[in-house]
């Protein structure tokens, strides 16, 4: 099995352009947060942090060498953007320097790639992060659980209604929310979290939604914001996400075992559905009251990605993730033809789940041909993304993959990276018409 420090050939390096700061006005790129001094062309790399000059999961000698090569004029900087370690423009000694101070993880400053609404922007973060806060979606705190980095985050932000699983994590169960939901921290309460336990950043999601007064925790309260596509089903945004919080985090081998795991168990799962012959079913995936995901939801693509099509193909969803849906009113998903309705649902990890009072959102697809042919089903959207395709794989190739696959996959990562004993046959994660019925 491949070390993610050498699977840089599993993503496509297509570095067209080098950050050069007095040319902005002639390169092209992805939109930023309106300031040109952030801009960041199209880089592509599994650690997205300069200083990783050839573009694998972590920054080490080799990088080092690829610099040293540039300076001598032995490679070009145009094919190593990343090489520009203090993102200065220039490639030189004082990119040996910021490399190795990363290496040694002295206090210095990093720069690398924040995720926005699917486009990058170039962040400065202080380096290395002892204590951080987060907002509290399931995703983001799951990644903590799972690089062991927990205690290193003093606060979170959740809504009374959704507050974190005390099975899944006892940890942040404990703490008083900083804001009124997880997508939002008011800036008050997270001041005496941040002076008391000398909180140097705030990690967030890769949403519009989330944190929306970004500059104000950057100019009040010192805090660098880093954006990570958490809830990623792609194999390749999932392991960056990983490799980011741990590079930061100083959880690096723990993220490579993690990234490992993961893009292993992607490349079998597509290996198995390669053989598959004839269309592919048709899904839709829903994970919000009243309403389907759309073409460029995360549930979508993880739906299709665990082996189907998305049946919605062409509709409008007017840039949105999701799309209104309400059977009492609406009656417009009834035109298309759809073989899999999966919803997903927050039912933690404890062993008291209420599957009937689960089950309502549900319900609104009950006149559905999906429904009613028994492929409406319903699937915990607390597990761990890899947890969650092996589920989606389960119920749209049962002859692929066979009965208890989601649950064999979803205890063996848990035995791998949880840190402590549960066994998955005492919750529950997926729920079918025949288990209402029953």
């Amino acid at each position: 099995m491949l070390h993610p420090s050498d699977i840089v050939n599993k993503k496509i390096i297509a570095v067209i352009a080098v950050v050069i700061v007095l040319l902005v006005a002639s390169l092209s790129y992805v939109f930023l947060k309106g300031d040109d001094d952030n801009s960041s062309e199209s880089l592509d790399a599994l650690l997205e942090v300069y200083g990783n000059a050839n573009n694998d999961a972590k920054i080490d000698e080799n990088d080092i060498s690829i610099v040293q090569d540039i300076i001598s004029g032995n490679k070009l900087f145009e094919d190593y953007p990343f090489a520009d370690a203090n993102c200065d423009g220039a490639v030189n000694e004082d990119d040996v320097n910021q490399i190795r101070k990363i290496i040694n993880r002295e206090d210095t400053t990093v720069h690398h790639l924040n995720h926005l609404n699917g486009e990058t922007y170039v962040a400065s973060t202080k380096f290395p992060i002892v204590s951080a806060i987060s907002t509290g979606a399931a995703n983001l705190l799951m990644f903590y659980k799972l690089l062991d980095v927990e205690d290193n985050i003093k606060g979170i932000s959740y809504s009374k209604s959704s507050p974190p699983d005390a099975t899944l994590f006892p940890y942040f169960s404990g703490m008083t929310s900083l804001g009124s939901n997880a997508l939002n921290i008011d800036l008050d309460k997270a001041s005496s979290v941040i002076t008391e336990n000398n909180c140097t950043a705030l990690f967030t999601a890769d949403n519009r939604s989330y944190i929306k007064n970004e500059s104000d925790f950057e100019n009040i309260l010192n805090v660098d914001v880093i954006r990570v596509k958490a809830a990623s089903v792609v194999a390749d945004d999932w392991a960056s996400a990983a490799l980011m919080i741990g590079f930061l985090m100083g959880a690096e081998e723990r993220s490579f075992e993690l990234t490992d795991w993961f893009i292993s168990f992607t490349e079998t799962l597509e290996d198995k559905l390669a053989g598959i012959s004839g269309d592919l079913p048709l899904s839709v995936a829903s994970s919000s009251n009243n309403a389907v995901g759309s073409e460029t939801s995360d549930y979508t693509k993880l739906v299709e990605l665990a082996g189907s099509k998305y049946a919605l193909d062409g509709v409008d969803s007017g840039g949105s993730a999701v799309i209104s849906f309400n059977k009492e009113t609406d009656n417009w998903l009834y035109n298309y033809k759809i073989d899999y309705i999966i919803v997903f649902n927050t039912m933690g990890y404890g062993t008291d789940v209420d599957i009937n009072k689960e089950w309502e959102r549900a319900v609104n697809f009950d006149m559905t041909e999906a429904y009613k042919n028994g492929n409406c089903v319903l699937i915990s959207g607390d597990m761990p993304v890899p947890a969650r395709l092996a589920y989606c794989a389960e119920i749209l190739h049962p002859d692929l993959f066979g009965e208890g696959y989601g649950d064999k996959v979803h205890q063996e990562f848990i035995d791998k990276f949880f840190n402590d004993d549960y066994d998955v046959s005492k919750g529950t994660f997926l729920v079918t018409i025949d288990d209402i019925k029953s």
